[in-house]
């Protein structure tokens, strides 16, 4: 195994980096993280102080590549925007679409699956099975109130 293995076999890494702003600061964040949404994930902050760690209290919210000096990505995915836009339009406000039949309509539209897994984690879809059927099927929906596109993020800041 090659030094990729340390961190493609683990379903979460954390990396510790030097606080861009503080240099006596450091930030442990999450390099890699399969378990829960992105939007979910934060921080610790810590100094050293004769020789032990003190944590701040409060959680970071700054992704490991923000530490590193890499922010949110830039580049553009136009297969990424066709999807996102596509499930804008198809989805009614509060009306599921069964997960199995919104992977067979995104193929009907060229889009793969994992385009429409990202564009699902970019709209923060909400996934769950019929009420009370262990066994039931999956259904997805938009939340109610939608996360802003980069266009709206731009203007806002």
């Amino acid at each position: 195994m090659g030094s990729l293995a340390f961190t493609a076999q683990p379903r979460t890494t954390w990396i510790v980096t030097a606080d861009p702003d503080d240099h006596s600061r450091r930030i442990l964040s999450a390099g890699k993280n399969n378990l829960i949404a992105e939007r979910d994930i934060t921080g610790l902050a810590f100094e050293i102080v004769d020789g032990k760690l003190v944590y701040e209290n409060e959680p970071v919210n700054m992704t490991a590549d923000e530490c590193l000096g890499n922010p949110k990505s830039t580049v553009t995915s136009p297969e990424l925007d066709k999807a996102v836009l596509w499930m804008q339009e198809l989805f009614e406000p509060d009306e599921p679409i069964e997960s199995k039949k919104l992977d067979d309509m995104a193929n009907q539209q060229g889009i793969n699956i994992g385009t429409l897994r990202r564009a699902k984690n970019k709209l923060q879809c909400i996934s769950f099975r019929e009420a009370g059927d262990r066994y039931g099927k999956f259904f997805i929906k938009l939340p109610l109130e939608q996360p802003p596109t980069n266009s709206e993020k731009v203007q806002n800041d």
